[in-house]
């Protein structure tokens, strides 16, 4: 996409930083979230890749405990990751998966403590991988909406949107899972109005009637004061799930695929 004359300057402000070996620094980590456009060398519209700002990810984080291991799906450059970790937080483990190899790049520059994969979330050799590892906590802003996928990709037990799709994939990784949605796919309105209400959404119990996986309302903020998304006037809100009790659901299931195999 064709950036402003102040993006261009912003974007490589950040450039610079990242070229300086500074970039895993507090105040230069949180320079880059805030100056590094995806869409610089990237159809980011196209694959939905609007990154997180770095306020909002600040907030995101107050849902993520401390300790255990990390994954950050559909992780971007890192904003996720980078404004959890500005609250101190330490983990046993971090890893966040992107499928784009320069936003990977820059991932590693800023959080070189964390293991960066560059890979699809509908790799399932990869998926297998991630399942082993024991991951506590989840966290995604993941794509929106219907994007381009490989033929025949979609969730373990979910097909439609990628936001839907991506929370069920992560429910096999992890007990817990903090999420940024679209306000349109959850079951509640917060943000931008007078009040929280829960409201009926039929996209949403279409999705937790196939994966058993309910979205709530975690420490929350009203992200219509926050930092706005690039290039996109979407509002969105701060979802949690504990897993735990859907993965329940699906063990004895599970045992009798394993015995039928």
């Amino acid at each position: 996409m064709k950036l402003t004359r102040t993006q261009r300057q912003d974007h490589q402000k950040a450039i610079d930083i990242l070229n300086s070996g500074r970039a895993h620094m507090y105040d230069e980590r949180r320079a880059v979230i805030e100056r590094y456009h995806e869409g610089a060398n990237h159809n980011n519209a196209a694959a939905s890749a609007f990154f997180t700002p770095f306020d909002m990810a600040f907030h995101l984080a107050l849902n993520v405990e401390n300790g255990g291991k990390l994954l950050d799906l559909c992780s971007g450059i890192g904003a996720l990751t980078v404004g959890i970790l500005s609250h101190g937080q330490d983990f046993d483990e971090i890893v966040m998966v992107e499928i784009n190899p320069d936003y990977c790049d820059v991932a590693r520059k800023l959080v070189p403590q964390a293991e960066v994969i560059q890979g699809s979330i509908y790799d399932a050799v990869l998926i297998d991988e991630l399942r082993s590892r024991g991951f506590r906590t989840v966290v995604s802003n993941p794509p929106f909406g219907t994007i381009s996928k490989p033929k025949g990709a979609q969730g373990p037990r979910y097909k439609g949107e990628v936001h839907y799709e991506t929370i069920d994939i992560a429910s096999d990784l992890a007990d817990y899972g903090a999420f940024i949605l679209p306000q349109t796919a959850c079951p509640f309105t917060y943000s931008g109005r007078q009040e929280y209400r829960e409201t009926e959404n039929l996209k949403y119990e279409a999705f937790r009637k196939a994966t058993g996986i309910s979205l709530e309302i975690g420490i929350s903020v009203d992200t219509s004061v926050l930092g706005k998304f690039r290039n996109t006037p979407i509002t969105v809100e701060l979802v949690t799930s504990d897993f735990k009790e859907a993965q329940s659901l699906r063990a004895p299931k599970q045992a009798e695929l394993d015995l039928a195999a």
